[in-house]
């Protein structure tokens, strides 16, 4: 993957090494333990580690860091023992890793248009399936009653909104930082409209989710406002238990409009409340469980509810719970957003 030897750490600080495939780390520089404290080095440049030698580390866009240790040895190492042949001077290395840099930019901007195609593609499907089962539901209505099959069609159109709502959080991925146009949104609305689309695919999960308390307010930011219960219901359901529930709720006080998201799921320690919001960042206890995810969402989150001057944060209840799922705890998911 890379000609030198490069350890790649994550912004959760999970990280894997990479033997290179022209030059290897000398047997000092080599172990579990040097790879870890390279792997540990946070600051992008050049740094000084065991025996004289050099190591180069690079941070990508989403905050990778690519470390590459041994490059570069002392002139005293020089005359003994090499990691890297002599004409692999600082020069050299740090056009290669910038090469690498150009090739990452390339590919980013290949994936970029290639998402936009897809985004546009995958609208207009959720558009087609949308006005299929509107047609298909008047369709019936004309017919004696029949409560079952227009139940199966408002389960499609459950199913076309999260779509829609999926695709928006797709688009909104690839440049989050991107300054959007901002109107008056219904707070309430969004987050009803989300409830009731997930209700389908949680009844087959075994689970339930309530809404209490409305809103007839609004808050000022991009229409965009649905991913952040989105997201915060899809996890809910992802961590809770067999038999669980979801307890979603929507209030206005001082100024402002709130929704929560209260749910049992893996245990959030203090020191990680700020970083799991961080892009990246898995929480401890969903990586020693197995549980696949991206770090992504909850970035995402953060992202929106700023724009909006809103905050988000996370609270974890004492008690401990013990499900099939392992030890998990009442997490709260909080949104506050100004009123327009």
């Amino acid at each position: 993957m890379f000609a030198l030897d490069c350890v790649v750490s994550k912004p959760d600080d999970s990280f894997r090494y990479y033997p290179g495939a022209i030059f290897n780390l000398p047997a000092d520089l080599a172990g579990a333990s040097k790879i870890s404290s390279y792997a540990a080095l946070r600051t992008a440049g050049w740094h000084k580690i065991d025996f004289g030698y050099m190591a180069l580390v690079r941070i990508g866009n989403d905050g990778t860091r690519f470390c590459f240790p041994g490059a570069i040895p002392s002139l005293a190492v020089f005359k003994n023992r090499l990691a890297v042949p002599a004409q692999m001077t600082v020069k050299r290395i740090e056009e290669y890793v910038a090469s690498l840099e150009s090739l990452e930019a390339a590919f980013a901007a290949s994936y970029h248009n290639d998402l936009n195609l897809v985004v546009h593609d995958m609208r207009r499907l959720s558009g087609v399936i949308y006005h299929a089962a509107e047609e298909a539901k008047l369709s019936i209505q004309a017919l004696p009653r029949d409560n079952g099959a227009i139940r199966l069609i408002d389960n499609i159109v459950a199913a076309q909104s999260m779509l829609r709502i999926r695709v928006d959080m797709i688009d909104f991925s690839g440049d989050p930082l991107q300054e959007r146009a901002k109107t008056n949104v219904q707070v309430f609305r969004k987050v009803d409209k989300v409830v009731r689309s997930f209700r389908p695919m949680a009844e087959r999960s075994g689970v339930q989710i309530s809404l209490n308390g409305s809103s007839y307010s609004t808050s000022r930011g991009p229409d965009i406002l649905e991913i952040v219960p989105y997201i915060l219901i899809d996890n809910a359901i992802k961590y809770s238990p067999h038999n669980g529930s979801i307890d979603v709720s929507v209030s206005e006080e001082d100024g402002n409009i709130s929704f929560s998201v209260s749910s049992i799921g893996p245990e959030i320690k203090e020191y990680e409340k700020q970083r799991i919001f961080e892009r990246g960042y898995r929480g401890e206890a969903t990586r020693d469980r197995g549980d696949s995810g991206s770090g992504l969402g909850l970035f995402l989150c953060s992202q929106i509810v700023t724009s909006f001057n809103g905050s988000i944060d996370v609270t974890v209840g004492e008690r401990e719970i013990m499900t099939g799922k392992g030890s998990c705890r009442e997490i709260v998911f909080s949104v506050r957003l100004p009123k327009a």
